[in-house]
């Protein structure tokens, strides 16, 4: 008698011990009566896992395990062959570009030797992650003789639920020539299965569009030579951290990829002959591979229509998605890729999709994502993240968010579907005001003590605005932001939202003004005025007409600077605000300095400084009597513009206003240098300079180190000077300031001229 029949007759002896039927065995132990039956009459070979299972269901503490053979002689192997070698991997698309990223999946499966590789490549839909599956799949079979396993765990199908692993081993082990009546019921032993049976083959699968790692794990070969690839939706990080997966995600073509797509698709010769209109389809599909594909082919059945049109017609936002989708296969629509992904999302998360979809700028931040969705700064995050797990949203940089701008298209869709209309209003407006508040917090560090409004029309600012303590934390929060913060002034004035848009114009005037940024600057303030018109608020209109005049100032425009702050002037004589007047009249004298007409600036700014002598506004009277003080020094009246600049300094001290400090302490060095006080003059000018960084005004290092330099080079310290020059200019070169044609000049100038002190 053989071990096959000693371990049948064994198992039907202890079996009718416990009394029980080969049915009730069979529901124990999850293995078909019919196979237990064949086990028995010694038909069949006993498998460890078998054994396992029916000791476990006898309580025979592995008698019967014991009876099989660790390591099965290599015949008994054979015996469980497969009759056949799959060869299951479907027909791929061609890949187009990616070939770094392809070049280092291959690297990384190549010789592996030993043990299962196991790749996960995750992605947005639409990506091209099967794409990149099956190319490497197909480059790697003939490494992997014993055949090649493929299924689609169907895991963002809106049409069935993603498959049980248990249904997928069976279909599995089937193909690799196990007999049905052996493959046990329960998931976990028919995993086993697979690993014993794949043991000493070489077999390659891929494991499409799964959920989950709990879906793929049961499916995993084990130590046996075989090399998993597997795709995703969502970053399935159980599999790196438990099972040693390597995973990858794809990001949306890069622009010379996504154009030898198109030109794949539709012909070199067409995309060459309309290269701008190719590229703006490349650029409206957002580099993505899906919606190339299906514009690829709305352009080859359109032959004898231009790239141009189909671009125009791609370009027009609301018909995008649209237009990305084939009649043929609604599957395969852009959309409906999308709408696959969301389906997934628990309801928070989707209703964080539906809403970030509302946010006015294109990067968002976990604090800004909490005032939108009406939660904390933590729960945001975790739904950010979350949202990122499902590549439906980007972390382009560390704990910014955003969105591929197709999907925003769908996530715009999806909240003006599923969302009332003022629960929209209601999400914008928290994140405007949020935005308002923030910025402001900000202003009052970087600007200290700045003349600011009371807020009005606004709500309360919540527990969620964030607090800063240092001016370089403001000024970086705002660099930061500033793409938002200005379309959070567009998206105000466009919604009618006028007193949340002219004093978010307000509030960004200081920073705008301290680094340059002078096209925001304008923007803004044109925008705030427009907006301040439509509300009833005289004060709301001179402030902005302020603002504005501000800006047409930087921008040379002193006929509107001047036109401006002459209404500001008229609407504060109407409502009797001496402090608005004064104000206006130290902007007109301001006006006239930047065109070097000082004696008409003392015209305006002698009788507002008599005006302001009892206007306690440290801040509006700092500034006048620095430009009265810098009037005076052009005039000849040095000692009487020092005293002036004394005295403005005083005042910025006072409630450490470290902006404007800089300046008058900068205006008192070129006061003494006319003075022939050079000493004097330089200890101003290196004060200054520390300031003027301290503040981060790179404009106020710019002309302090001029005027640093002319002192140097009076005193006949040439070199020095010239250094200083060199330096303003890399400064001023890069604000774009007309100063920097002034500096440029010395510095050709002094490069010529004989250089050390004159002797």
């Amino acid at each position: 008698m053989d071990s096959q029949q000693d371990f049948g007759m064994q198992l039907r002896t202890f079996r009718r011990v416990r009394s029980l039927s080969l049915n009730q065995l069979s529901a124990l132990t999850h293995f078909s009566k019919g196979y237990l039956s064949k086990i028995e009459n010694g038909v069949r070979p006993p498998t460890r896992e078998l054994a396992v299972a029916c000791d476990r269901a006898l309580e025979l503490d592995g008698v019967l395990e014991a009876l099989v053979s660790v390591s099965p002689p290599r015949a008994a192997v054979e015996r469980r062959a497969p009759v056949s070698v799959p060869a299951q991997l479907p027909s791929a698309a061609l890949m187009v570009g990616r070939s770094e990223t392809a070049r280092d999946l291959l690297e990384a499966v190549t010789g592996v030797t030993g043990r299962t590789v196991v790749i996960g490549i995750d992605g947005m839909a639409g990506v091209g992650k099967t794409t990149m599956a099956l190319h490497v799949a197909y480059s790697q079979r003939d490494h992997y003789p014993d055949g090649a396993l493929y299924c689609d765990l169907q895991g963002h199908s809106e049409a069935a639920a993603p498959l049980p692993p248990g249904q997928v081993l069976g279909d599995f082990l089937r193909a690799l020539g196990v007999e049905a009546d052996v493959i046990p019921d329960a998931t976990a032993e028919r995993s086993k299965l697979l690993r014993s049976t794949l043991n000493g083959r070489r077999v390659l699968m891929v494991l499409d569009n799964a959920a989950t790692s709990a879906q793929v794990r049961p499916l995993l070969p084990g130590a046996a030579d075989c090399l998993v690839l597997v795709t995703s939706r969502s970053r399935l990080a159980g599999l790196a951290v438990h099972d040693h997966a390597r995973l990858l995600t794809l990001d949306p073509l890069e622009d010379e990829d996504a154009l030898a797509l198109l030109r794949d698709r539709v012909g070199g010769s067409r995309v060459d002959s309309e290269p701008g209109a190719a590229a703006d389809i490349v650029r409206w599909c957002a580099r993505l591979p899906l919606a190339l594909a299906i514009a690829a082919d709305l352009a080859a059945e359109r032959p004898h229509v231009a790239l141009a049109d189909l671009a125009a017609d791609l370009a027009q936002e609301p018909n995008r998605l649209n237009l990305l989708a084939s009649e043929e296969d609604p599957r395969t629509a852009v959309s409906a890729a999308f709408s696959r992904s969301y389906a997934t999302l628990a309801a928070p998360a989707a209703r964080a999709f539906r809403l970030l979809a509302l946010h006015p700028g294109r990067g968002i931040s976990a604090e800004a994502a909490g005032a939108l969705l009406d939660t904390t700064a933590e729960d945001a995050r975790h739904q950010l993240r979350t949202l990122v797990r499902a590549h439906l949203l980007t972390e382009p940089t560390p704990h910014r968010y955003g969105f591929h701008d197709l999907l925003l298209l769908y996530a715009m869709d999806k909240a003006s579907q599923e969302e009332p209309a003022e629960t929209r209003q209601q999400t914008v407006r928290r994140s405007l005001e949020w935005y308002l508040h923030t910025v402001r917090a900000a202003s009052q560090v970087i600007t200290p003590n700045r003349w600011l409004n009371e807020l009005r029309d606004v709500s309360p600012p919540g527990d969620g605005v964030p607090t800063f303590t240092e001016r370089a934390q403001a000024l970086l929060w705002c660099e930061t932001e500033r793409r938002n913060l200005i379309a959070a002034v567009d998206e105000a004035a466009a919604l009618g939202m006028h007193a949340v848009a002219w004093q978010l114009a307000a509030a960004l005037v200081g920073f705008l003004y301290l680094r340059k940024h002078r096209s925001d600057w304008d923007h803004v303030t044109r925008l705030g005025l427009a907006s301040a018109m439509q509300v009833e608020d005289l004060e709301a209109q001179a402030r902005m007409h302020t603002y504005r005049g501000g800006s047409c100032a930087e921008s040379h425009d002193y006929t509107e600077a001047t036109a401006q702050f002459e209404q500001a002037l008229s609407v504060y004589q109407r409502v009797g605000d001496t402090l608005g007047q004064v104000n206006a009249l130290s902007n007109l004298g301001d006006v006239n300095l930047r065109q070097g007409r000082y004696a008409e600036a003392l015209v305006h700014l002698e009788p507002a400084a008599a005006a302001g002598r009892d206007v306690q506004q440290p801040w509006v009277m700092g500034i006048l009597l620095n430009n009265l003080g810098e009037a005076r020094v052009h005039v000849g009246r040095c000692q009487e513009a020092v005293m002036d600049l004394q005295q403005a300094l005083v005042m910025h001290r006072e409630i450490d206003n470290t902006w404007v400090e800089a300046i008058t302490r900068t205006n008192l060095g070129i006061a003494h240098y006319h003075l022939a006080e050079p000493e004097q003059a330089v200890t101003y000018f290196d004060e200054a300079l520390r300031l003027h960084h301290a503040a981060g005004n790179e404009w106020g290092e710019g002309w302090t180190l001029h005027h640093h330099a002319l002192c140097l080079q009076k005193q006949g310290y040439g070199a020095e000077a010239l250094e200083m020059w060199k330096k303003a200019l890399t400064v001023l070169e890069s604000l774009g300031d007309p100063l920097a044609d002034t500096v440029r000049a010395h510095v050709e100038e002094s490069a010529l001229a004989p250089l050390g002190p004159d002797v």
